[in-house]
C-alpha cells in the first residue's frame, strides 16, 4: 500500500474518533448508519406520527363526555383548582392538566381527559420511537458482523427493502398495538396519571436507547469492540441524551414515582451494557443523578405551594418537611403492602388474568404470543434487550405483587405491558424475517409484513373496543344526581364510598395516567435516541458494538441524554412510582451504550442534577397550590415533612404487601390484565409479537431484550406488592409499554420471515401493511367496546340521582370514592348543589380535610366545633407518630373515642338543620367503622331514598318519593365493563341493592304494588338477582291474595 494512502486513512481514523469523543463536532450525515441498512428519521417520525394521529382520533371518538369513577373527580378539581391531590400528589399532572382545564372547548371533566388522550397518544407515538431505535440498533449489531464477515457479505447484497420492513413494520405494529391496549387505552378515555405517567417513561426509555445506539455507533466506528465490561475509555459525546433522561426521570418521579422508580433496573441494564461497569464509578452517574433529583425536588415543591393556599381538596395538608415526605411515600398506602406468599400468589394469578386480556381477547393470546417469541429471538440476538425487557417486568411484578389495592392495579402493569408491546414488536420483526424471503417480489413482501403487522393490533383493538368507549359513559354523573335527588335542601350525607365523594369532586373519568405513559415515552425515546447516535458515531470510527471494550466515552449526543433526564424528573411529578420503575431499563440503555464508566462520568450526575432539577421545579408546585387554599388541599403540603408525605404517598403504604398470597394473586391479575390489554384475551397475536419480539432481541440485541425485561421486572416487583383496586391497570403502563415494544420487534421478525427479496415492491409493502396492521387490529377490535366513553354517563348520572334524593341543605355521609369523587366535581367545578353537604368518613381520618370542610360548610364546623376540636387534636398527635398510638393502647381508644364522639356530634345537630342521610357501604360489616355503625342503626330508622338512607328519628312509616332513577350505560348494552371493573364492583350493587331496600321497606307497610316496581328495576340491572327475584315473588303473591 502507497505511505500517502495510509497516512490519509490514519488521519481519518483520528477525525472520526475526535468526533465520536466530543471534541468535533459531527454532521448530521456522518450520524447515519450505512446507506441501505438504517432507514431515514422522516421514516421513523412518519410511522409515529401514523400511530399517533390513529391513537389520537380514536381516543377522542371513545373519550369519556363527563366525570368518571374512582379518583378521576376528585383529579379534575385539583387540576382545576391547583390543588394537592392523593398522595403522591401528582404536580406535574396536576400542572399540565390545569392548563388543559383552562381550553375554552367543553366542560372540565372533557378537557381534563382529552388531556389523558393526548398523553397516551403521544405515548403510543413514542413508543413507536423507541421500538425503531431498537430496531435500528439491532440492524446496525447486524451490519457489523456483516462486516466480519467479508467473505459472506461480498456473496449477498443487503436488501434495502427488507431492512426498512425490519425497522419500521414492528415499529408501527407495537406502535398500535400498545394504542390499543386495554389499560392504556382505558386511561386515555379518562381523567388519570397513568397516560402521562406511560409518556414520561417511554421518553425515558427512547434518550436512553438512543443515547446507546450512538455510543454502539462511535466504537464501531473506531474500531473497538463493543463488550461493556473491557471498554479502556468511554465515550461522552452523547450523554446529552443520558442527561436529558435522567431530567425526564426524574419529572417523571412527579407523576407516579413507583412505576418510573421500578425502571431503574431496566435502565441499569442499558447503561451496563453500553459503558459497563465503569459508568457506575464515573462521574456520568454522578451528574445524571443530580439532574434527576434536581427534576424530583422542582416538580415536588409544588406540595407545599399548593397546601398555603388552602384550596378546597388539600389532601394531607403537606406543608412541613414531614408531611411532604408522607405525601409522596404514600404513607397511608403501606396497610395495602403485602409480601405474603398467599397475597403474592393471588396477585400473581391476577396480573395472569390482566395480562391475557391486555392486548385483546384472552382466548386468543397472540400478541403474548408475539411477545414471547420476541424475548427469545431478543435472547439470541440481542442480550441487552432481552434482559432490559425482563428486568422492567421482574421489577414491577416483585412491587404490584405485594401492593393489594382493587380499583386501578392495572395501572401498575402498564410498564410490564409496555416491555410486552416491546417484546411483541421484536415478535413481529422475528415472524416478518420468518415469512418474507429475499426472493419475494417488492409487494408481496410488504403485503405479508402488513398482515402480520397488523393482526395483533386487530386482536387487540376487537378484545378492547367493547370493554373502552366510554363515548355514552354518564355512570358516575347519574350516580351523584340519584344521590342529589334523594337528598333535601342543607341535608347531610355521610358516607364511605370514595365512589360517590370523588364523583363529588368532578364527573368524567379524568386521570393522570395517559401524561404519565407519554412522559415514560418521551423518556424512552429519547434515551434510544441517544443510544442509536452513539452507536451510529462508534460504527463510523470502526470500533466494534459492546461498550466494553470502547477506548473513549462519545459525549457528542448528550442533549438527548439530559433532555431524557428534563422528562424523567418532570414525569416523576405525574406518577412518580411508575416512571421510577422505568430506571432500571435505563439504566440497561446506559449500561450496554456507554459501559460501567459512565455511572462515574460527570455526564451522570449532570443528568441526575437535570431531573433533580425537573422534579423540584414541578413539585415546587404543591407548597405553592397549598398556601392558595384550592377547594381540594389533598394533605396540606405546606412543610417539606408534609411535601414528603405526600409525594411519597404515606397514605398507599398500607396497600403494600410482600406476601406471597398477594404477590401470587396479584401476579394472576396481571397476567389477565397483560391478555386482555391489546384486544381479545382469547387472541392473544400482540402479546405473541411481543414474545418473538423479545427472543429476537435477545438472540440480535441484547441491549433492548434486557432494557425492555428491566422495565417488566422492576414494575411488577413494585406493582405485584401494591394491591389497590380500581386503577391497579394503569401502574401495569410501563409493563404494556414494553410489551408493544417488544411487539414491535416481533412485526420485524415476523416480516423477515414473510418478505423475500425476490417479491416485487408492491407485494412486499402490502405483505408488511397487512402484517403491521393485524396486531393493531386485533386490539382495537378487542378494546373498542371498552373504551368507547363518548356515551359514558355512569358517574354524571351516579351524582345526579343522589342529588335528586337529597333534600336541600341535607347532609349525606359517605364511604364511596364513587360518590366523593364525582360530588368534588359536581359542586367545586359545576356548581351544582352547593346546598348540599357530603362528609366522607374516610377523610375524617385526614387533618386536611377539615381545612376542606371549613371551607365548604362552616355552619357545619361551627355546630359542632368542640368535638371537632378535640378529635382533630389527636388526629395531628397521631398523624406525628403513629406508632405511639400502636404501641400504646390507651392512645388507640382515645382517639377512636373522639371519632365516633365527633360523628354522633355532626349527625345529631345536622338533623336538626335539614334531613341527614347516609351511603349503604355504612352498613356493611366493617371493624373500622363498627362501633358508628351500631350506633346509626340503633338510633336511628333507616328510609331507603333513592341511592341513600334517610335517617328517621322515629319508625313510623315514611312515604320515600318515587324518583326516576337514570342507569345510562348500566344495563342498555351501549357499554360494556369487565367484571372487575369498578361499574360493576361497586356502583351497580349500589343501584340494586337499594332498590331491593326501596321494595322491602314499601312492602313491610303494605306497598307491595310500588316495591314489585322497585324490584322489577333491580332486576333490569341484575337479572339474576335472587334478593329482588324473591321480594318480587312475595309482593306478587300479596297483590294476588291481599
Amino acid at each position: 500500500m502507497p505511505r500517502g494512502l495510509s497516512k490519509n486513512k490514519q488521519s481519518h481514523k483520528e477525525q472520526t474518533w475526535e468526533r465520536a469523543t466530543g471534541s468535533v463536532p459531527k454532521s448530521k450525515l456522518d450520524r447515519e448508519m450505512n446507506a441501505g441498512t438504517i432507514p431515514s428519521s422522516r421514516a421513523e417520525f412518519l410511522c409515529a406520527s401514523m400511530v399517533f394521529l390513529a391513537a389520537l382520533l380514536l381516543y377522542s371518538w371513545t373519550l369519556a363526555p363527563t366525570v368518571t369513577l374512582v379518583d378521576s373527580g376528585e383529579l379534575i378539581v385539583v387540576a382545576h383548582g391547583l390543588g394537592v391531590a392523593h398522595p403522591p400528589g401528582f404536580p406535574l399532572w396536576v400542572l399540565l392538566a390545569h392548563l388543559a382545564s383552562l381550553v375554552p372547548v367543553g366542560n372540565v371533566a372533557m378537557r381534563v381527559n382529552f388531556s389523558s388522550a393526548l398523553f397516551a397518544a403521544l405515548a403510543s407515538a413514542m413508543l413507536t420511537f423507541v421500538v425503531a431505535e431498537l430496531m435500528i440498533t439491532a440492524s446496525c449489531l447486524a451490519a457489523s458482523k456483516r462486516r466480519k464477515k467479508s467473505a459472506q457479505q461480498s456473496k449477498k447484497a443487503h436488501d434495502s427493502g427488507v431492512g426498512h420492513l425490519l425497522v419500521f413494520a414492528p415499529a408501527l405494529g407495537a406502535g398500535l398495538l400498545m394504542a390499543f391496549s386495554r389499560t392504556l387505552w382505558f386511561y386515555a378515555t379518562i381523567t388519570e396519571v397513568y397516560a402521562l405517567n406511560t409518556l414520561l417513561i417511554l421518553v425515558i426509555l427512547f434518550l436512553m436507547l438512543r443515547w446507546r445506539r450512538r455510543i454502539i455507533a462511535d466504537r464501531r466506528d473506531i474500531g473497538a469492540a463493543m463488550d461493556a465490561g473491557h471498554a479502556t475509555s468511554a465515550i461522552t459525546g452523547h450523554d446529552t441524551f443520558l442527561y436529558a433522561a435522567a431530567l425526564v426521570f426524574g419529572l417523571a418521579l412527579g407523576v407516579h414515582h413507583v412505576t418510573v422508580a421500578l425502571v431503574l433496573p431496566a435502565l441499569g441494564v442499558i447503561v451496563y451494557r453500553t459503558e459497563g461497569l465503569r459508568f457506575f464509578t464515573s462521574r456520568r452517574l454522578m451528574y445524571a443523578a443530580l439532574i434527576s433529583t434536581g427534576a424530583l425536588v422542582a416538580v415536588y415543591t409544588y406540595l407545599p405551594l399548593a397546601a398555603l393556599r388552602a384550596p378546597v381538596i388539600n389532601w394531607g395538608n403537606p406543608r412541613s418537611l414531614q408531611e411532604i415526605w408522607w405525601h409522596v411515600t404514600g404513607r397511608q398506602y403501606r396497610v395495602f403492602l403485602s409480601f405474603t406468599p398467599k397475597i403474592m400468589g393471588e396477585q400473581f394469578v391476577e396480573f395472569c388474568r390482566m395480562a391475557l386480556r391486555e392486548f385483546g381477547l384472552s382466548w386468543l393470546p397472540l400478541p403474548q404470543a408475539l411477545a414471547f417469541a420476541g424475548l427469545v429471538n431478543a435472547f439470541k440476538k440481542d442480550r441487552t434487550t432481552f434482559w432490559f425487557l425482563l428486568f422492567i417486568v421482574i421489577a414491577n411484578l416483585a412491587y404490584d405483587l405485594s401492593y393489594e389495592i382493587a380499583e386501578d392495579k392495572d395501572a401498575y402493569y402498564l410498564p410490564v405491558f409496555i416491555s410486552i408491546a416491546i417484546a411483541a414488536g421484536f415478535g413481529l420483526r422475528w415472524l416478518i424475517q420468518r415469512a418474507v424471503s429475499k426472493s419475494m417480489p417488492l409487494g408481496k413482501r410488504y403485503l405479508v409484513a402488513t398482515i402480520i403487522v397488523l393482526l395483533a393490533p386487530a386482536i387487540a383493538f376487537m378484545g378492547n373496543w367493547p370493554f373502552n368507549n366510554r363515548r355514552h359513559y354518564f355512570i358516575a354523573h347519574d350516580y351523584v344526581e340519584n344521590l342529589f335527588s334523594a337528598i333535601e335542601p342543607n341535608g347531610l350525607l355521610l358516607t364511605l364510598d370514595w365512589q360517590v365523594e370523588s364523583l363529588w369532586f368532578y364527573a368524567t373519568i379524568t386521570e393522570v395516567y395517559a401524561l404519565n405513559t407519554l412522559l415514560i415515552l418521551v423518556i424512552l425515546f429519547l434515551m434510544l435516541r441517544w443510544r442509536r447516535r452513539i452507536i451510529a458515531d462508534r460504527r463510523d470510527i470502526g470500533a466494534a458494538m459492546d461498550a466494553g471494550h470502547a477506548t473513549s466515552a462519545i459525549t457528542g449526543h448528550d442533549t438527548f441524554l439530559y433532555a431524557a433526564a428534563l422528562v424523567f424528573g418532570l414525569a416523576l411529578g405525574v406518577h412518580h412510582v411508575t416512571v421510577a420503575l422505568v430506571l432500571p431499563a435505563l439504566g440497561v440503555i446506559v449500561y450496554r451504550t456507554e459501559g460501567l464508566r459512565f455511572f462515574t462520568s460527570r455526564r451522570l450526575m449532570y443528568a441526575a442534577l437535570i431531573s433533580t432539577g425537573a422534579l423540584v421545579a414541578v413539585y415546587t408546585y404543591l407548597p405553592l397550590a397549598a398556601l392558595r387554599a384550592p377547594v381540594i388541599n389533598w394533605g396540606n403540603p405546606r412543610s417539606l415533612q408534609e411535601i414528603w408525605w405526600h409525594v411519597t404517598g404515606r397514605q398507599y403504604r398500607v396497600f403494600l404487601s410482600f406476601t406471597p398470597k398477594i404477590m401470587g394473586e396479584q401476579f394472576v391479575e396481571f397476567c389477565r390484565m397483560a391478555l386482555r390489554e391489546f384486544g381479545l384475551s382469547w387472541l392473544p397475536l400482540p402479546q405473541a409479537l411481543a414474545f418473538a419480539g423479545l427472543v429476537n432481541a435477545f438472540k440480535k440485541d441484547r441491549t433492548t431484550f434486557w432494557f425492555l425485561l428491566f422495565i417488566v421486572i422492576a414494575n411488577l416487583a413494585y406493582d405485584l406488592s401494591y394491591e389497590i383496586a380500581e386503577d391497579k391497570d394503569a401502574y401495569y403502563l410501563p409493563v404494556f409499554i414494553s410489551i408493544a415494544i417488544a411487539a414491535g420487534f416481533g412485526l420485524r421478525w415476523l416480516i423477515q420471515r414473510a418478505v423475500s427479496k425476490s417479491m416485487p415492491l408492491g407485494k412486499r409493502y402490502l405483505v408488511a401493511t397487512i402484517i403491521v396492521l393485524l396486531a393493531p387490529a386485533i386490539a382495537f377490535m378487542g378494546n373498542w367496546p371498552f373504551n368507547n366513553r363518548r356515551h359514558y354517563f355512569i358517574a354524571h348520572d351516579y351524582v345526579e340521582n343522589l342529588f335528586s334524593a337529597i333534600e336541600p341543605n341535607g347532609l349525606l355521609l359517605t364511604l364511596d370514592w364513587q360518590v366523593e369523587s364525582p360530588m368534588f366535581y359536581a359542586q367545586e367545578v359545576e356548581q351544582r348543589r352547593r346546598d348540599v353537604k357530603i362528609v366522607d368518613i374516610n377523610l375524617l381520618r385526614r387533618s386536611w380535610y377539615f381545612d376542606y370542610l371549613r371551607h365548604a360548610y362552616p355552619g357545619l364546623i361551627e355546630r359542632s366545633r368542640e368535638k371537632i376540636d378535640a378529635f382533630v387534636e389527636n388526629l395531628k398527635e397521631w398523624e406525628r407518630d403513629p406508632g405511639a398510638f400502636t404501641r400504646n393502647q390507651a392512645l388507640t381508644q382515645r382517639i377512636s373515642a373522639a371519632f365516633e364522639e365527633m360523628i354522633q356530634s355532626i349527625v345529631t345537630h345536622e338533623s336538626k338543620v335539614a334531613p341527614v342521610y347516609i351511603t349503604r357501604d355504612l352498613l356493611l360489616a366493617d371493624t373500622t367503622n363498627g362501633e358508628l355503625t351500631r350506633w346509626l342503626t340503633q338510633t336511628y330508622q333507616l328510609v331507603p331514598q333513592g341511592l341513600v338512607f334517610n335517617l328517621a328519628g322515629d319508625q313510623s312509616f315514611h312515604d320515600p318519593r318515587d324518583l326516576h332513577i337514570q342507569t345510562r350505560g348500566l344495563a342498555d348494552g351501549t357499554l360494556r365493563f369487565e367484571k372487575d371493573d369498578v361499574v360493576n364492583l361497586k356502583v351497580i350493587p349500589v343501584y340494586t341493592s337499594m332498590l331491593i331496600n326501596r321494595g322491602r321497606y314499601l312492602a313491610l307497610f303494605n306497598q307491595h304494588d310500588r316495591a314489585s316496581a322497585a324490584f322489577r328495576q333491580a332486576l333490569v340491572l341484575d337479572p339474576g338477582l335472587a334478593a329482588a327475584q324473591q321480594g318480587l315473588a312475595e309482593s306478587t303473591a300479596k297483590l294476588r291474595n291481599p
